[in-house]
């Protein structure tokens, strides 16, 4: 009888990357052999990884990934600010400023919308304008405070807002715009100042975009006004715009405010002051025969005037006479005498 002994397989030492399968060496996870009667394995290099064992080649890192180790058995996926925009990469990149990557294993680094920037490198994510401030280009790395004259009332903008007309914005970085006083007005777009009414205008409600002239019978004395001024009796403004009113002159005269002319005296009426309010009548002996008197006249040598108010004089009837000026009667001719023609001054 034979006697049967089991096969015994001889034991192999392999090198550092692979180990004995069965008396064979096979690479490891992160090690690769490319050759045949290979006495080594070959680790992995910087950009490559091997993710098998008994590999024959090991693999680019793809898109989005890096390796930055050697004998590397995976790939890295690119972190939140950081991109890889070619294979094979040992590392990730850093996103710009002005850019941000906001998620992982990504390509490509991308650009700060409009209404948005990226200060910092390696970002996630992109920052809103704050109001008062906007962007108006993508791949901002800072945003721009709205100008004299604009202003931004959100976040995220991209382009600041001109004030409208009858408001202004008098400083940079304005979220709102102002609306003009009472007694100024803005009549441009874009304003950085309210403009104060002139003299002989008024402005009387807010975010005015013109200022109003005064009316006739009215004037304005001030710049900045809220308001027009009427005429005072005895005064008054025939134009429109007036920084002033005017004085009745003699002969003339204003009963009322906010006139827009003065009265002439009337027949048998005077004025003898500037500004006056009233008209005055003639007074008996005296009479006006004209309209705008500034003065009553006496009645002349053989005339009389017996009535206020009166426009003209009466002769002296026939046996009658008037010796004086200003008088407000007739003498009756004395006994003895006569008076045979009318506005006689004697008998």
């Amino acid at each position: 009888m034979s006697l049967i002994f089991p096969f015994e397989v001889e034991a192999i030492t392999c090198s550092a990357g692979a180990y004995d399968n069965s008396g064979v060496c096979v690479a490891d996870f992160g090690y690769f052999i490319d050759q045949g009667a290979a006495t080594t394995a070959t680790p992995a290099d910087f950009g490559y990884y091997v993710d098998v064992t008994g590999a024959s080649a090991s693999s680019a890192a793809s898109l989005g990934y890096y390796v930055a180790i050697t004998a590397a058995s995976a790939q890295t996926p690119a972190s939140l600010g950081y991109y890889v925009d070619t294979t094979a990469a040992s590392a990730q990149t850093a996103a710009s400023v002005g850019y941000y990557v906001g998620v992982t294993a990504a390509s490509a680094q991308i650009a700060a919308s409009l209404g948005y920037y990226v200060d910092t490198t390696a970002a996630s994510a992109q920052t809103a304008a704050l109001a008062g401030r906007y962007v108006d280009v993508t791949g901002a790395s800072t945003s721009t405070a709205a100008s004299l004259g604009y202003y931004v009332n959100t976040i995220g903008a991209s382009a600041a807002i001109a004030a409208e007309v009858g408001h202004y914005v008098s400083m940079t970085g304005a979220t709102q715009q102002l609306h003009a006083e009472l007694g100024y007005y803005v009549d441009t777009t874009a304003a950085s100042a309210q403009t104060a009414a002139s003299v002989g205008y008024y402005v009387g409600v807010t975010a005015a975009s013109a200022q109003i002239a005064a009316s006739l019978g009215y004037y304005v004395d001030t710049t900045a006004a809220s308001a027009q001024t009427a005429a005072l009796a005895g005064r008054y403004v025939d134009v429109t715009g007036a920084s002033a009113s005017t004085a009745a002159s003699l002969g003339y005269y204003v009963d009322t405010t906010g006139a827009s002319a003065a009265i002439a005296a009337e027949l048998g009426h005077y004025v003898s002051t500037t500004g006056a309010t009233q008209q005055l009548h003639a007074e008996l002996g005296y009479y006006v025969d004209t309209t705008a008197a500034s003065a009553s006249i006496a009645a002349s040598v053989g005339y009389y005037v017996n009535a206020t108010a009166a426009s003209t004089q009466t002769a002296a009837s026939l046996g009658h006479y008037v010796p004086d000026m200003g008088s407000s009667g007739q003498f009756a001719a004395e006994a003895g005498r006569y008076v045979s023609v009318t506005g006689a001054s004697a008998a």
